[in-house]
């Protein structure tokens, strides 16, 4: 008898567990979900610059070996 009440009791902590597990994911993804933008790559508003425009005419077309030595010069 003290076995099984044991075992009930495992058993009921297992399924709370696992309960409590898919609410806290849900609501984790929730939260994640109303807090992401909806497009990344849309054009900034306002006074904001987009960094990175890969169909830039100014994109540096120097060799890699040039490149690496510009970066450990300037640690840019």
């Amino acid at each position: 008898m003290v076995i099984m009440k044991d075992m009930i009791h495992k058993l009921l902590f297992f399924f709370l567990f696992i309960v409590l597990l898919v609410i806290v994911a849900t609501a984790y993804q929730w939260v994640q979900q109303m807090i992401q933008p909806n497009n990344h790559y849309q054009k900034p508003i306002g006074d904001a610059v987009k960094v990175f425009d890969s169909s830039s005419q100014y994109i540096d077309k120097s060799s890699m070996p040039d490149r690496l030595v510009w970066f450990l010069w300037y640690g840019e």
